[in-house]
């Protein structure tokens, strides 16, 4: 991560909230910048679960990606589209956004319980 330092004194700067990028703060001299580019992901804290559903291909490169994400092994991920429906992932909004991401990208019949807003 590069380095972001205060227009006034030079010293290094730190993020006014470390969990989110709205802004940084100078800690030796106070001065700082906030933005207001708002994700409404970043303070969602309702735990969302991907279904998987039924009827879906799963090629070796699906498998591989989901892998990667979820953290499951290869056959793991191969045995949750052999049973589907049945629960692929949950966690937060932010976190199951890079799953849905791939899923859409390969056309997997999924849903969200409760529903995705975002």
């Amino acid at each position: 991560m590069n380095l972001i330092l205060c227009d006034k004194c030079g010293s290094e700067m730190i993020p006014i909230n470390p969990d989110h990028n709205c802004g940084m703060t100078c800690p030796k001299c106070g001065w700082g910048w906030a933005t207001t580019d708002y994700n409404p992901m970043w303070n969602d804290d309702t735990i969302y679960d991907i279904i998987l559903m039924p009827d879906n291909g799963c090629s070796c490169e699906i498998i591989k990606s989901l892998s990667k994400l979820t953290g499951l092994n290869s056959l793991q991920i191969k045995t949750k589209f052999m049973n589907a429906p049945v629960s692929l992932f949950s966690g937060r909004a932010e976190q199951i956004n890079e799953i849905i991401k791939v899923l859409n990208s390969y056309s997997i019949i999924y849903k969200t319980s409760p529903e995705y807003p975002y």
